[in-house]
């Protein structure tokens, strides 16, 4: 199982100088871009799909934004529930795949962030998660995810990488192996993490797809969406390049 509980809690300290909160500025200048509301707060509700740890939905929740907010490992969301308590944020939290999801409701805007889509390594699973990301979205809504670019990654093979991490137990190294499987266009990465006596707390392996532009579209076409628009991230102010592992991708609901 992938973000069980030894690496969920260690997920924050691993990503602690990730940007969340530039990073929702830029959600909030995408959602303006294309959203029919006079002002980024008349978009209302935001459904994250792979909420993970909560960062974005806490986030934006504060921001004066409804957030509903999904992930299928109980153990990710148990610290994004932490999380929003400690920030006095109201996110409403559901345990699911985000494949299945089934909400009967629908949202202003839907993020999936994170890279969260390269976990769907399937066509089929993808156009599973395309599927629920605009069955959830009102008429003329927008649908924001990042992936890892193929273009890039073809370009730019994936290196073994070590980090040591202070925690509160102490000291614990991250290790994480790579394996490209470019005929799948996925990279396999193994993460082990370990105490600074080598104990293992935790080993996952995690297999992320990388995406290209013309698949997307098709993609994003067979699943109903409009104004496709992909854009490097977090320099979204052009479209990827062969040395940007991050894209993100701008669609929007037909009205």
């Amino acid at each position: 199982m992938v973000f069980d509980s030894g690496y969920a809690a260690l997920y924050d300290v691993m990503y602690a100088e990730k940007d969340y909160a530039a990073e929702c500025t830029l959600l909030e200048r995408l959602f303006r871009k294309r959203s029919r509301a006079s002002s980024v707060l008349d978009l209302g509700s935001v459904l994250d799909l792979g909420c993970g740890t909560g960062r974005h939905a806490v986030e934006l929740a504060q921001r004066g934004y409804r957030v509903t907010a999904v992930d299928r490992s109980p153990h990710m969301l148990a610290e994004a529930k932490r999380r929003a308590t400690e920030a006095s944020a109201e996110v409403e939290f559901v345990e699911s795949d985000i494949c299945t999801l089934r909400l009967d409701q629908e949202f202003s805007a839907v993020i999936s962030m994170f890279a969260v889509m390269g976990y769907l390594t399937t066509d089929r699973a993808f156009h599973a998660a395309l599927e629920t990301a605009r069955g959830h979205l009102e008429p003329g809504g927008v649908f924001v995810f990042d992936v890892w670019y193929g273009p890039a990654v073809e370009r730019q093979s994936p290196e073994c990488r070590e980090r040591l991490l202070e925690t509160t137990r102490g000291p614990v190294r991250r290790i994480a192996t790579p394996v490209k499987r470019p005929h799948e266009h996925v990279v396999e990465v193994m993460y082990t993490l370990e105490s600074a006596c080598g104990a293992r707390i935790a080993e996952e392996s995690h297999s992320m797809r990388y995406f290209f532009p013309d698949e997307l579209q098709r993609a994003l076409t067979a699943a109903g969406f409009a104004a496709y628009e992909l854009r490097a991230f977090p320099n979204i102010e052009q479209p990827p390049t062969e040395s940007d592992w991050n894209a993100i991708c701008l669609c929007v609901r037909p009205e």
